[in-house]
Parts: C-alpha cells; structure tokens; sequence
C-alpha cells in the first residue's frame, strides 16, 4: 500500500532535530504497524497536495491549528478531502479536519485542554480491529474537539471528556482524537511548554500520567488495517 502522509504543522528546527515533524513521527508508527508500507509525504502547509492515482490511501497529522480556522492551507486542504477517492484516516487535528470536511461541528473542547494519559470506551467493534477491546489507552493533547460526527459516521470510541474521540464513516474515513504516533519523552516536552495555557496542577498531573503503558502499537495496527481494507 501506498501510504501518503499530510503534514500539517511545523514543530521547529529545535524539536524536529530529534523528534521529527508529524509526518516523521507518523511514518515511524506507521513502518512499526506494518513494513509493507510504501510511504509517501505531502505537506499541507506549503502544498500542492497530490492528485489521488498517485497514493492509495491517506494519512492526515496532527496539528496546533483549529480545523475550523479560515487559514487558506485549511481551506485547501478540506477542498483536497472532498475530491479524492482513496480512504483517509486523521490524527487529532486530522481528526477534526476530516469531521468537517464531511458535514460535522468542531469546536473549542467544552471541558478545555485534555493532556497526558487517556483510558477511552469502545463503542463499536470493527473488522479492522485486530482484536477485542472494551478500552484502549492513548496518549493526547488537544484544545478543540468533535461536537457533532459526520452524518452517518460510526462512533467507534469514547471518553467521558470526549464522547466523539473516533468515528468512521466507512470504506471512507477514520478520525481518531489520539496520538498513538507519540512517545512520552515527546509528549512531555509539549505540556512543559503550555505551562501558563494550562494551569501548572492540570500539566503536572498529565506529566505524571506519561508513565502509565498505552495502546499505541494496537491503533496504529487499527488505522493501518482500516485504510487496507477500504481500498
């Protein structure tokens, strides 16, 4: 399968020398899940984006944008969405990008930044699924969420701070809220740095969280096996 990954932020040279950017950081999970991918990349930012014959499933980032900003990268990116004919999965901003893109409501989180460790329901199971869960642990760090899915979307899994944590409209798309891409060494530098957007409890808590295991092989499988079986 030929994987193409958007970028969609930049993190700075001063992280992405050892972290990467998204894109990187999504290949490295995405190359564990499976190393039969072919990955490809394009970044939102900069653009163009490429045409659909040329990938054969798609992989959006996460981002520090709000999917319902007006930024004219956003709006082009919502556009290239709408036209390709390939399966699309997004990583938390991507997440809210494809909801949007396909008819839902994303907004500023009602309960305000969810950060560090997340224990999340499933609520559908799927034949992507490589197996039985009734939840699965993730790390996250995000300000805006998905109020209202897609018409027709399947709610896959939820958390009580976020009930539209996934959702998939199927043979089509995939949103998950989380970040099985990251590494606690990552995630902590991020929550270092939202001290003072975040109060200093709520970080320090969320750092602490970091130790705990997650599931992040497991969603990474789940995304790599859902794009497949939508060819």
């Amino acid at each position: 399968m030929r994987l193409l990954i958007v970028n969609c932020d930049d993190v700075g040279a001063a992280i992405s020398s050892t972290y990467g950017q998204y894109g990187q950081m999504l290949e490295r999970a995405m190359l564990r899940a499976d190393r039969r991918l072919e990955i490809l990349h394009a970044d939102a930012l900069t653009g163009p984006l490429p045409e659909d014959h040329l990938f054969d499933a798609a992989l959006i980032s996460g981002s520090r944008a709000d999917a319902f900003g007006s930024d004219l990268w956003i709006r082009r990116l919502i556009e290239w969405v709408g036209r390709v004919d390939r399966p699309l999965a997004g990583i938390c901003f991507g997440h809210q990008l494809l909801a949007q893109a396909f008819g839902g409501q994303v907004a500023r989180a009602p309960g305000g930044w969810g950060v560090g460790h997340q224990s999340v329901y499933v609520l559908t199971e799927r034949p992507w699924m490589t197996q039985s869960f009734k939840e699965v642990r993730v790390l996250v760090s995000h300000q805006d969420q998905v109020l209202r899915p897609p018409q027709g979307a399947l709610p896959i899994l939820s958390a009580p701070y976020c009930p539209q944590f996934s959702f998939e409209i199927p043979g089509v798309a995939l949103g998950l809220q989380g970040h099985p891409e990251f590494d606690a060494g990552y995630a902590r530098l991020l929550l270092e740095r939202r001290r003072g957007m975040i109060d200093h409890a709520r970080i320090d808590a969320a750092i602490q969280s970091l130790a705990e295991p997650t599931d992040a092989a497991e969603l990474n499988c789940w995304i790599i096996n859902f794009l497949r079986m939508a060819q």
